[in-house]
């Protein structure tokens, strides 16, 4: 029989960026404490009324104001996954550059 320690190695923490916005929680400290358990991040971001409260609401991340700079650092193994509920393919392509370009000579 397996020990409960050896059936939760595949076990992985997934990062909800716009959960993390919801709670003015800095995803690069998320990262940083997550360590080797992280295994995939999804990306979002909040939606804020006119009231300056946020709902869930999992929209595109691009031009949210969401710094997604962390994501940067990151190696290839860790998924990264478009999470919002895109308008159209526009808004998928701009939260893609927003995730994942690099700057030059990164």
């Amino acid at each position: 029989m397996r020990s409960s320690a050896k059936r939760r190695d595949n076990l992985r923490f997934a990062l909800n960026t716009g959960h993390a916005a919801l709670t003015n929680e800095s995803i690069d400290e998320l990262i940083t404490a997550a360590g080797s358990t992280l295994g995939a991040v999804l990306i979002c971001a909040p939606q804020r009324d006119l009231f300056d409260q946020t709902y869930d609401a999992h929209s595109p991340a691009a031009g949210s104001g969401l710094d997604l700079s962390a994501l940067t650092r990151l190696p290839d193994t860790i998924l990264q996954i478009l999470d919002a509920v895109y308008p159209n393919h526009d808004a998928e392509y701009l939260d893609g550059l927003a995730a994942w370009e690099r700057p030059s000579g990164a």
